[in-house]
């Protein structure tokens, strides 16, 4: 068995760390956008399957007074709202104050996901309250008329900020590749 060692020296060595930097700050990038966008679509799904139960129409039961029982959707949900899309947002936004090395367009498109974020919570609240007082159709219509626009929002510019990270991680690894 025999084990070979490339040494670099120089200015190649230089341009391999460097390389190797950048790949692992947008894989840092990378991992955050990806974070805020399963908060994103855990918040969707609780929403969705929180509003069908209160319909009836999804797991959910009839009660022996003849109300629909949701409670473990509405649990689910309001934890959603309250404690894990908030620590999220809070998490993505600390990580993006420490990261130094982010261009002023960036910086702007990860302020505004993280406004829409916010944005998107509050519509989730005013359905948490639609639901409690047992108005589905009203919940519905905030998730379409609201939610839904913001969503799509969001998704566009975490594409957009994902893409472009992981185009330079690409960039970045053809680069400490042939180095």
């Amino acid at each position: 068995m025999a084990f070979f060692v490339l040494v670099v020296h120089g200015a190649k060595a230089d341009d391999a760390k460097t390389a190797i930097t950048v790949m692992i700050e947008e894989q840092a990038r990378i991992d955050r956008y990806v974070e805020l966008d399963f908060a994103r679509q855990d918040l969707l799904f609780h929403q969705t399957s929180t509003i069908l139960a209160l319909y009836g129409d999804y797991n959910s039961y009839t009660k022996s007074d003849g109300t629909q029982a949701n409670g473990s959707d509405m649990t689910r949900f309001r934890n959603r709202v309250t404690e894990y899309v908030p620590a999220a947002i809070v998490d993505f936004r600390r990580k993006s104050q420490r990261d130094k090395s982010i261009s002023e367009d960036e910086a702007s498109k990860v302020e505004a996901a993280e406004a829409l974020m916010e944005e998107m919570l509050l519509a989730a609240g005013e359905i948490i309250e639609l639901c409690d007082a047992n108005k589905p159709y009203e919940a519905s219509l905030v998730y379409r008329d609201k939610t839904m626009p913001l969503n799509t929002k969001l998704l566009g510019l975490l594409y957009t900020l994902r893409s472009t990270s992981v185009g330079r991680f690409k960039k970045a690894a053809l680069k400490a590749k042939y180095q």
